[in-house]
C-alpha cells in the first residue's frame, strides 16, 4: 500500500515541523552615496534650466527695447488708400514717384540687419 507509506512519510515530516516567531526582513539599502550624487545632478539640472530661461528672459528684453520704434503720424495719413487713390486719379504718371519717396520712411531697410529679409534681398 502506497498511500500508507506515503502518509506516514508525511506525517513524519510534519512531526519535525517547529513553529517559530519570523525574524525581520533583511534591511536592504542604497547606498547613501549613490543618493546624495543623484540629488546634486537633479539639482544640478534644475540650475541650469533656470540659468537658460533667464538668459532668454534678458535677450528677449533687449530684442525688445530694440526692435520697439514709433511710427510718426502723418507718414501713415499720406499713406490712405483714398488718398492714393485720389493722387493716382490726379496725376497717373506722378504715382511711381511719389511712393518712391514714402517707401525709405514705411518699409525697413532690408540690407542692414540679420534678418530673413538681408537674405532675401541678396538674391
Amino acid at each position: 500500500m502506497n498511500l500508507d507509506r506515503e502518509d506516514e512519510k508525511l506525517e513524519s515530516y510534519l512531526r519535525q515541523f517547529q513553529a517559530q516567531i519570523p525574524g525581520p526582513l533583511p534591511n536592504e539599502r542604497k547606498p547613501q552615496k549613490v543618493r546624495i550624487a543623484a540629488l546634486a545632478a537633479i539639482a544640478a539640472l534644475i540650475l541650469l534650466a533656470f540659468g537658460i530661461i533667464a538668459l532668454r528672459e534678458v535677450r528677449s528684453r533687449r530684442m525688445v527695447l530694440v526692435k520697439t520704434r514709433v511710427e510718426p503720424q502723418p507718414t501713415a495719413a499720406e499713406v490712405s488708400m483714398i488718398r492714393l487713390s485720389r493722387f493716382a486719379e490726379q496725376d497717373p504718371g506722378s504715382l511711381g514717384a511719389h511712393l518712391d519717396s514714402l517707401s525709405p520712411r514705411l518699409l525697413p531697410d532690408v540690407r542692414s540687419g540679420k534678418g530673413v529679409l538681408n537674405h532675401l534681398a541678396r538674391e
